[in-house]
């Protein structure tokens, strides 16, 4: 993979984590990885964690971790691969328990990860406090038993905690903990340097409380020893001078005294407190997208990380089962060089895996096909999607109602792939900063649910279906109605299903943000949304699948969430869910999967289904086939096809079709939109059979999308996702000049 700098820093023992692919039975074990500089051959440090494995056993994704030096504006090359003769490193980390402080010996330092205080405990140092609308001040609580050491090794640890916010000296407050909160520390070797996912949540498994206002959140920290100088917006102020940085919608102020002005470039907020041989510095992650944001300096209060600030006339919530992830960085001891630090953390160098590694390797999306575009695919047309808002402050909570704007990937097959195929950092940003927000706005985050548990429960959207009998609704029947003074001029409704629904479930942001990154929220974000599709209606035994659309969307996420997690469960109500669709389906004159109501959507008249439906099921299926080789995936494959086609008419495909065969009375076909989406569904489909006929059929009709004026298929446009696998049907089949200029095909003749 190639590691570049785009900054004007250089870096010296930059830390460096990335998900790395594997083609099936290369790889049995992550501890045999090694890592080379490509430019002279040096190995480097290394530790690797397995995300995904290959149905024969064998690593399909790696998480990598290595360090090395980097010049400013410069790209370095390391190889990847394995090798008897480097030795493991060994793992520097000791975590010491001595009553009820906890803390973690790193090798070049001790961090306290847990401390009791007089009501409440610090973690790594950090007091975190809640405010609500009326001035009750909560505490964070950790429970000791939700302490553990979920990853350890030569590079890196990481802990994880959870624990809840009780009120402090006050009997005006809730009786219940105000949100619970889950976090994750990832602590360095040697570097003084710890990463911390902080996810307030509002996830009691029962009874919860719903959505509730506050006024602030924030976490505080003493100064190191002998302190002289406070580093904030790039200026220096004294120990005795008070100042706050608050970033919020698009702009910082900096008040330093009775001063207020514009702090300067738009960029992460970062702090530092500057001791006598001691230092500790602070970097908001994302700060820029996931505002309101402060850092704040006083003598009486120490440091001040805002991570929902109190801004006046502004009430923050959170709605049920949703969470707010807060990212930011310690760094001690860095002294006079903690500014420098500060930059190189607020612009990271970026890890980008060769384009053409991930498509030989096969794992990739939903069964391993990348098309890799050169020449005018590359170069010309495509949206400017990296633009699209990704934070807190352009979402929020109420203005989040559908998924087309608060960026679940609805009806996408990838959000990183052209991150991936690109190499761009700022693509990968984009996508990255899109995945963080949107999973934590899903409302699927019910912290100890499980389905086993729980078999009759049903999670619609993520949350207890609100026509289930009382019984079933995990007490969340009286939800709306406790705690009104808490409540009050909050939306009765918030963000809604966002995505995360079995006619539009689509977890592929998520998904892929986990293979890329080793994310643990994502991998949570995983776990709680299977464990939600565990209890629809669409996947219990004996359930009702609702139409073509539901079972590829659903298929496919029950696919990765197996991919990622191991749990059988899942692939096990797959093979269930794949049985029951076949058994219901159309094998007569007409091959549905499921026959739609009469609708004026579709057809008005007449039972039906749609072949763009179709597509999300086709793709499904052959994810489902890669992971099984179940028998009945062909025949399905055949006949689905042949229903697809039966609706093509050269430029594209009819919507819906009759589900009793009657001819359709009117054949203007879809040539843009969602009739785009079929041609990739039978390359799935011809990949698993072995049989390109149709893929073929189609190339007239790419022909006239690749020439359109408005919206060609090319890089970075809305539906190039779609197009991947049929466009490595045809490169592998008639060569590349096919696809990049379709015009020139001539079929040959029968």
């Amino acid at each position: 993979m190639d590691i570049s700098d785009r900054s004007s820093v250089f870096r010296a023992n930059e830390p460096i984590r990335c998900g790395v692919p594997f083609p099936a039975g290369v790889l049995e074990d992550a501890a045999e990885l090694r890592v080379w500089s490509a430019r002279d051959g040096a190995a480097l440090p290394v530790q690797a964690r397995p995300l995904s494995r290959w149905p024969d056993g064998s690593l399909r994704w790696v998480l990598l971790d290595t360090r090395l030096d980097i010049n400013k504006k410069s790209t370095e090359r390391v190889a990847i691969g394995r090798a008897d003769d480097i030795p493991a490193g060994d793992d520097p980390f000791t975590l010491h328990t001595e009553g009820d402080v906890v803390s973690l010996d790193s090798g070049d330092r001790s961090w306290d990860v847990l401390a009791p205080l007089e009501q409440g405990h610090s973690v790594a140092g950090l007091v975190a406090d809640l405010v609500d609308r009326f001035g009750t001040q909560y505490r964070l609580e950790v429970d000791p038993d939700y302490l553990e050491l979920i990853e350890s090794g030569p590079l890196r640890a990481t802990l994880k905690l959870r624990g809840g916010h009780r009120q402090v000296g006050s009997e005006t407050g809730l009786p219940d903990p105000f949100h619970t909160v889950t976090i994750w520390m990832h602590v360095h070797a040697d570097l003084g340097l710890a990463e911390l996912e902080w996810s307030l949540e509002n996830t009691p498994l029962k009874n919860p409380p719903g959505r509730l206002a506050f006024s602030s959140y924030s976490l505080s920290a003493a100064p190191p020893e002998g302190l002289t100088q406070v580093e904030l917006a790039g200026r220096r102020f004294g120990a005795e001078e008070a100042v706050v940085q608050l970033q919020t919608q698009g702009k910082t102020l900096l008040t330093a005294g009775d001063a207020k002005q514009p702090s300067g470039p738009e960029t992460d907020l970062w702090m530092g407190l500057l001791g006598e041989g001691e230092s500790l510095h602070a970097h908001r992650v994302e700060s820029r997208q996931n505002h309101p944001a402060s850092m704040a300096w006083t003598p009486e209060e120490g440091m001040t990380i805002g991570l929902l600030p109190a801004i006046e006339g502004v009430d923050h919530y959170l709605d049920d089962a949703t969470r707010k992830t807060f990212r930011f960085e310690l760094l001690h001891d860095a002294g006079a060089a903690g500014a420098a630090r500060m930059r190189r953390l607020i612009e990271p160098a970026y890890a980008a895996l060769l384009p053409s590694e991930v498509a030989a390797s096969g794992a990739w999306g939903d069964t391993g096909h990348v098309y890799l575009p050169t020449g005018k695919l590359k170069t010309s047309g495509g949206s400017s999607s990296h633009k699209i808002p990704t934070g807190w402050a352009d979402w929020g909570e109420a203005k989040a109602k559908n998924t087309h704007q608060s960026g679940s990937p609805r009806n996408r097959l990838s959000v990183f792939l052209e991150a991936m195929q690109s190499g761009s950092p700022d693509r990968f940003s984009w996508s990255r900063s899109r995945a963080w927000h949107a999973m934590d706005l899903r409302p699927y985050h019910i912290e100890g649910f499980n389905a086993d548990v729980y078999p009759h429960a049903n999670l619609y959207e993520g949350t207890p279906h609100g026509n289930e009998r009382p019984s079933l609704r995990l007490g969340r029947s009286e939800m709306y109605r406790r705690f009104p003074e808490w409540k009050q001029g909050l939306p009765s409704r918030g963000h809604g299903y966002n995505g995360f629904d079995f006619e539009h479930m689509a977890i592929d942001d998520v998904y892929e943000c986990y293979l890329l990154t080793g994310s643990w929220p994502a991998l949570s974000a995983l776990r709680s949304a299977g464990e939600a599709m565990l209890t629809w209606k669409e996947l219990v035994p004996k359930g009702h699948i609702h139409s073509s659309r539901t079972f590829g969307w659903t298929l496919r996420a029950l696919m990765q969430v197996w991919r990622a997690t191991g749990d059988s469960r899942y692939l096990d109500a797959a093979r269930r869910y794949v049985a029951r669709a076949d058994a219901g389906r159309g094998k007569g004159e007409v091959k549905y999967i499921r026959p739609q109501l009469p609708d004026a959507r579709h057809i008005a008249d007449k039972y039906s289904d749609s072949p763009w439906m179709m597509a999300p099921a086709l793709h499904g299926l052959a994810a489902y086939w890669q992971e099984t080789e179940d028998p009945l995936v062909p025949p399905m494959l055949v006949d689905l096809t042949a229903f697809c086609m039966s609706a093509f008419r050269g430029v594209g495909f009819l919507p819906d079709m009759p589900a009793d065969g009657s001819p359709m009375p009117d054949e203007v076909p879809q040539t843009m939109g969602v009739g785009s989406w079929v041609p990739g569904g039978l390359a799935a489909a011809a990949f698993v059979l072995d049989d390109h006929t149709y893929v073929d059929a189609t190339i007239g009709y790419y022909a006239k999308l690749h020439a359109h004026t408005s919206q060609p298929v090319r890089f970075g446009a809305k539906d190039w996702h779609w197009w991947q696998t049929w466009m490595v049907s045809v490169e592998q089949r008639l060569g590349r000049k096919v696809v990049e200029s379709p015009a020139s095909y001539a079929a040959p003749r029968r």
